[in-house]
């Protein structure tokens, strides 16, 4: 693929902060809400400086071909199988497969763990750094690209630091809806969990050592990554639809009544 369409990007606040970041409002000259007034007047100041560069469409120059693949995620808590959606976001989820192909992953470790964000939403499981401390990479940077898979729960999606293009290796597991909706459009978003349920629920609920950065004391370890092979895909039958659904709770077994002595 050669080229692809600017990404365009205002300063900003993280909701409910104030600390500053780069916050994505559309790619090109298409806002990801044509809504809001605040980005209309940034993209129209854009679109007015000299230096303005409307961009190209990406080009197509060939196709990559490959058997359809699972990730499966072994983790000290268990694992969690991937089914990655290339049609979503290909270099992103390429990428991803490559290196856990390659053993990129193998004895890394969550080691972010937010459970709930400021406002007690769930929020996010953190991993992919060799380095285990949120500062390591591949050792590459991958061009932000458009995912059209929504945040929800069980979703993998690419942890970057504040520029769109800085996503290497490190990516999180979105725990919950109501608190990763508005990472949508701002991170690239891959692939969902379709197994795994209780081992993402036990990695939220490690004990966290340093709560600001979501440190855990004992981080969850990822022991290994494999490619395993993806059931077939059959007419009307969309695999989006086997992604994790609800938060894991654990199975109540009714007790047996008991009889009293007389």
């Amino acid at each position: 693929m050669i080229g692809r369409t600017p990404v365009r990007t205002t300063r900003d606040y993280r909701p409910g902060t104030t600390d500053p970041y780069t916050r994505i409002i559309g790619f090109g000259e298409e806002l990801l809400d044509p809504d809001d007034v605040s980005d209309v007047a940034v993209l129209e100041r854009a679109k007015a400086a000299p230096d303005w560069d409307p961009g190209e469409p990406p080009v197509l120059t060939g196709f990559r071909i490959f058997p359809d693949r699972d990730v499966l995620v072994d983790t000290t808590l268990g694992p969690i199988r991937v089914a990655l959606a290339p049609e979503a976001a290909p270099n992103t989820a390429w990428n991803f497969r490559h290196l856990a192909e390659n053993g990129f992953y193998d004895d890394t470790t969550f080691h972010r763990v937010v459970h709930f964000d400021r406002t007690g939403r769930r929020f996010v499981i953190q991993g992919g750094d060799p380095s285990g401390t949120g500062n390591g990479s591949a050792g590459w940077d991958l061009p932000m690209e458009r995912s059209t898979l929504q945040h929800d729960l069980g979703v993998i999606s690419m942890a970057r630091a504040d520029h769109p293009d800085s996503a290497g290796s490190q990516f999180f597991f979105c725990l919950g809806r109501e608190g990763t909706a508005r990472l949508d459009g701002q991170y690239c978003a891959f692939g969902y969990a379709v197994e795994g349920d209780k081992a993402i629920a036990d990695i939220a609920d490690v004990e966290i050592d340093d709560v600001a950065a979501g440190r855990p004391t004992e981080p969850p370890v990822i022991t290994r990554m494999t490619l395993v092979p993806a059931p077939p895909q059959t007419p009307g039958d969309d695999r989006a639809d086997r992604r994790i659904q609800s938060w894991w709770t654990p199975e109540v077994v009714d007790e047996p009544e008991t009889r009293q002595p007389r």
